[in-house]
């Protein structure tokens, strides 16, 4: 029996259906996720065909209309509601469909992300 061989362009998904790219936690405060790192590419590329989704997004004492305000601020220039999608905070098994959906992970991490005068603080 001849095993097939894999074909990646025809089971890539961002070849077939526009990209779902992913950012996991919270970016409601300066050492989270460092969203404005996506203006510039997301306000260039606003004609192309893609979803970000932010999944989680921020402390429990952060509603999800200030993160909806939040990302309506920093993305003025593009269809927000066909671009943008805010997931609430969900349970492992949907968290991990979210994931398993996504084409890109986002890190969205840099030097001035983390970093905080007293260390490490859980993002």
């Amino acid at each position: 029996q001849q095993q097939q061989q894999h074909d990646p362009t025809t089971t890539n998904t961002i070849t077939t259906k526009s990209p779902i790219f992913l950012v996991i936690g919270s970016f409601n405060n300066r050492y989270r996720r460092n969203i404005d790192s996506l203006i510039y590419p997301v306000s260039a590329h606003r004609d192309k065909n893609f979803t970000i989704r932010f999944l989680g997004g921020g402390s429990d004492s952060v509603s999800n209309d200030a993160l909806t305000a939040l990302l309506r601020t920093k993305f003025p220039k593009v269809d927000y509601d066909a671009k943008i999608q805010l997931l609430p905070r969900t349970d492992s098994r949907e968290f991990m469909m979210r994931v398993a959906e996504s084409d890109v992970i986002l890190p969205l991490v840099d030097d001035g992300s983390f970093y905080h005068p007293r260390g490490y603080q859980g993002g």
